[in-house]
């Protein structure tokens, strides 16, 4: 990853890739959560990766190729294929993002606690964030 003063990013499940002397990590924005969408006569259960190896998996888009008739034959397994956090990345050559760090993970806090993080991300779900 490139170094930029003052770049930010956000990323996803990689913290332990990026070299700690030279990023800044924000506490978690959010877990994004990885399942496994299925037809619901497919039963199926697993316990490792090595459990699906017998499997077709596919990744296209699901909304890219179903009908609405298709999806209601579509369910998601119980049990996830990944939980990976996400941070708000702040390069440490900026000596202001200590304190932008700061504010963030403050304001984060605030928005989680007075319970407006949640119904951002339902109405960002409900599509009410698209011009």
């Amino acid at each position: 990853m490139p170094r930029r003063k003052g770049g930010l990013a956000l990323l996803v499940g990689i913290k332990r890739l990026i070299v700690r002397n030279i990023s800044l990590f924000s506490d978690v924005v959010k877990n994004s959560i990885f399942d496994f969408f299925h037809k619901k006569a497919f039963l199926f259960s697993w316990n490792k990766l090595e459990d699906l190896e017998n499997i077709n998996i596919g990744f296209d888009l699901l909304h890219k190729y179903l009908t609405s008739k298709d999806f209601l034959q579509i369910t998601f397994h119980p049990k996830p294929l990944k939980e990976s956090p996400a941070y708000l990345l702040l390069s440490k050559d900026d000596e202001n993002n200590e304190h932008r760090l700061m504010l963030f993970n403050n304001g984060l806090k605030r928005l989680k606690d007075n319970g407006r993080y949640d119904q951002c991300f339902e109405e960002s779900r409900r599509g009410e964030y698209i011009k």
